[in-house]
């Protein structure tokens, strides 16, 4: 016969792993749902938008882009031209 000190301190240890267990569970979930984002990515047509023809630039960026514009030619300058 096991004595009431015995009893008690096997339901504690019990009651402790279940309740560390439990703690544990949700670090499980997010550590096993992790994206795979391995793979090919195409673009989506149907979620993609155009860039806008007026981009919301500040002042330096608007100055930049007219001086580049201005310096290269669009048909020339292209890098996937052969």
């Amino acid at each position: 016969m096991t004595s009431r000190a015995t009893r008690i301190r096997c339901r504690t240890v019990l009651l402790l792993v279940t309740y560390v267990c439990l703690l544990l569970t949700p670090l499980r979930g997010v550590a096993a749902g992790a994206a795979d984002i391995a793979g090919i990515w195409l673009p989506d047509g149907a979620r993609s938008q155009r860039f806008p023809a007026e981009p919301p630039l500040t002042a330096q960026g608007r100055r930049i882009v007219t001086e580049w514009r201005a310096s290269h030619d669009p048909i020339e300058d292209d890098p996937g031209k052969f």
